[in-house]
Formats: structure tokens, sequence, C-alpha cells
């Protein structure tokens, strides 16, 4: 997180940085980007002894930052200092304590608030329907004054998550304004709770009866074939979208995973370096995940190891669980200890870790399991 605020103040450190209201804006949306708690409660310290300790943006901008790093708590103490009458305020908590799945305190929030607005009315009964409380989430719904595109589609989308195809369908219909050129979030919606719920076909009728098909609809064919492992297929619709659109970093990464699944490791390396080379995109933290497990499930566990260590990206704990799994299943025992070892340093109650590990040594009848389970 350092060289991130280096980089977005010149090289200096926040310390060193004239304490202006403009540098604590721009200091702690990085932090927010990069989940960063603790560089964002020094920012907060500095602020309170600062001139600018009170200031409305910068308070708004502290509250979205510790939701953001999942400091709901630290939220809330600061929100207590709002005004009631502070809807921004209030909304803002809201949503990082339903997104947190602390749902009794959402409800007692948004219950208290002096007024409501469409954000807030979605925000809680989309937390509910996550959940799983679709009866709870619908009747919050029914009870908003009056509904828009997102809170039809927030809806419909929760009936797809949760396998209430039929629900999800009946939603749709039931939207106002369903024209593909005013309303395509909601387009989107339905080919995706298709493709969740299995019905492909069915995606890939309505997707191709669509007059307008932009990448987002493209995506979202793509992406459903691609998760439910008809890697051929959504290799097919990627190669029908580059006749007519442009993929974007999305398409790329719904391919990938297609490959992926497909196991075939020259053809997702060739699209990886195609993002960069053919299309002039940057490579997103996603793209190297997925091409490392694309790597790992094959047995390339060299290239994933040396993937880990090249990518421009901080390897997370998921990078290294993906290659210590791996390692268990080509048993790959000096590789696996040490991704254990870094899944371990990033988080040592990893239980997952320690089982994996132990399945790799026990594979090749070996009694001691190495330092890093001690």
């Amino acid at each position: 997180m350092q060289t991130c605020l280096r980089s977005t103040t010149g090289g200096k450190s926040f310390f060193q940085v004239e304490s202006t209201r403009e540098s604590f804006a721009t200091l702690l949306k990085s932090c927010a980007r990069a989940n960063d708690l603790a560089t964002g409660r020094a920012l907060h310290f500095e602020i309170l002894h600062s001139d600018h300790n009170g200031d409305k943006l910068l308070d708004e901008l502290l509250l979205q930052m510790y939701g953001k790093c999942g400091s709901v708590e630290d939220a809330r103490l600061l929100f207590n200092r709002f005004p009631e009458t502070d809807l921004v305020a209030w909304t803002t908590v809201l949503i990082w304590h339903a997104r947190g799945g602390r749902l009794a305190r959402a409800k007692s929030l948004f219950d208290a608030m002096p007024e409501r607005d469409l954000v807030s009315w979605t925000a809680l009964f989309w937390a509910f329907a996550q959940a799983g409380n679709l009866q709870e989430a619908k009747e919050l719904f029914d009870s908003i004054p009056e509904h828009d595109t997102v809170a039809w589609t927030a809806m419909m989308s929760a009936y797809g998550q949760n396998g209430h195809l039929m629900n999800a369908r009946k939603t749709f219909d039931s939207i106002p304004e369903r024209n593909i050129y005013t309303n395509l979030i909601s387009w989107t919606a339905l080919l995706t709770a298709y493709a969740k719920n299995g019905h492909l076909d069915r995606s890939k009728r309505t997707f191709q009866g669509l007059l307008s098909q932009d990448a987002i609809l493209w995506n979202s064919i793509i992406g459903g074939f691609a998760q439910n492992v008809e890697s051929r297929e959504a290799i097919q619709l990627f190669y029908e979208m580059n006749l007519v659109e442009t993929p974007d970093e999305v398409t790329f990464l719904c391919v990938l995973l297609a490959w992926s699944h497909k196991g075939d490791v020259f053809s997702g390396r060739s699209l990886f370096r195609s993002i960069c080379f053919d299309f002039e995109m940057a490579h997103k933290k996603q793209h190297y995940s997925c091409l490392l497990g694309l790597l790992s499930r094959a047995g390339y566990l060299s290239e994933a190891e040396e993937l880990i260590a090249t990518m421009p990206f901080a390897a997370e704990n998921l990078d290294w669980t993906c290659l210590l799994g791996a390692c268990k299943s080509h048993r790959d025992e000096k590789r696996g200890s040490f991704a254990s070892q870094n899944v371990l340093g990033l988080d040592p109650s990893n239980g997952s870790a320690y089982v994996l590990l132990a399945n790799l040594y026990s594979a090749k009848e070996r009694k001691k399991i190495p330092h890093v389970m001690s």
C-alpha cells in the first residue's frame, strides 16, 4: 500500500505531503481501493489533528474507506458524529452493514432513518436476498414507494441467484420498461438468471433474439457457458463476438475461465498474451489468477510459481492456496511446503492449508510434517 500511496503523492510518504483537503481525499480513496485499513486509520488520526477535522467530504470518504476495508465498527463510531439529517451518511453505513451480513443492525438503522431513498431501500432488500431471506426481501421490495429499473433488476437477480427462475422471469415480465435500448441491465440479469440455473439454451435463444448485443450482453452469455463448464460453446461465442464487438477485460476473464476448465494451457497462455499485444489492454489481477489456476491444475507448477513471483500484483491467499492444492494433486512436496509457508504467512489460521499440506505428505507416507505445521 505504501507503494500505492507514494505513487499517488509523488514519491513522498503521506506524512510528508502537505495536509490539504485534496491530498487527504486522494489518499483516503487510495486506501479504500487497496483495502489498507492501517494506513486509513493513520490518515484519520492526521485529519483529526488538522484544520480539516469535521470536513463533510473527508468524513464521508472516511466512512466509505472504513466500509470498504471491512471495519464496520469504525464506520459506526464515525457515523455517530454526523447530523441525524445526513442521508448520505445514513445510507453509507446502512450499505456496509448490509454487505457485511449484519442484517439486524442494517434493518434497525433503516427503521431509524429520518428519510429513506431508493438506494437505501434497494440496499436493504438486496442484503436480505443475498442472505437467502427471500420472503423478507420481497416484503421490503413491495414496500418501496416507487420502483426503478435497478430495484426491479435487483429483485429479479435475487430470485435467479437463489434458484427461483420462474419468479425471476415473472419479475422481469412485470418491469414496465423492457426496451433493450433503454434497459440493458434487466436483459443482462435475465440471461444471467437462465445460465445460473442451468438453462443455457434459453439464455442463448434469448440472447440471439435481441436486436442489440453489446459487450455486456456478450460477456453475460459467454460467462454463463464458461461457469457451467461448457467451455467449447463459450469459446465459440467469443470467436463470434470478435466479428461484431470489441472484447473487454471481462470478456477475456470469461474466456480464460473457459480455457481453464478445458485444461488447454497453450490456448490459455496465447489468449493471456493476446490481451496485451493484440488488444492493447493491461492485465488485471483476475486475469493472472485465472491463468495461475489453469497452470496449476494442469501440473505446470514451475510456471505457476514463476507467475506468482513476476506478476505486478501482490499474491493473495487464494493464489498460494491454489498452488498448494496443485502441489498436493501432483505430489510436489518442496514447492508445496514453500506455498504453504506463504499461505500461513498471510493467514496463520487458514485450516485448509494445514489439511492440504498434511495430505501432501501423507501421500508420500511421510511421518514428519515440516516446521510450518508447528
